[in-house]
């Protein structure tokens, strides 16, 4: 099972995003949708001024404005906190 299929760890990435200052700031000027995917399986992000304003885990009909594909263990170093963004990209 994916990630982006637990409810409950979706929700609260979601949650640590909206209260990570640094989020809202790089963010605050996107108007925008970010789909994580995994496989098949996804987690679509609207990105409204410095905020997660809507997800799900199914494709959004409008698509989206990037697209970051990564493999499970990847993705779980980013949702533990273990690892920053910058760690797997570098």
């Amino acid at each position: 099972m994916s990630i982006f299929a637990d409810t409950a760890t979706c929700k609260n990435f979601i949650q640590e995003l909206n209260k990570n200052s640094e989020f809202s700031t790089q963010t605050q000027a996107f108007d925008g949708s970010i789909q994580l995917e995994i496989g098949d399986s996804l987690l679509w992000l609207k990105i409204y001024k410095g905020s997660v304003i809507d997800s799900s885990t199914e494709p959004s009909v409008f698509g989206y404005t990037f697209k970051i594909t990564g493999v499970e263990k990847s993705w779980a170093y980013l949702f533990s906190g273990e690892r920053r963004w910058a760690d797997l990209t570098f």
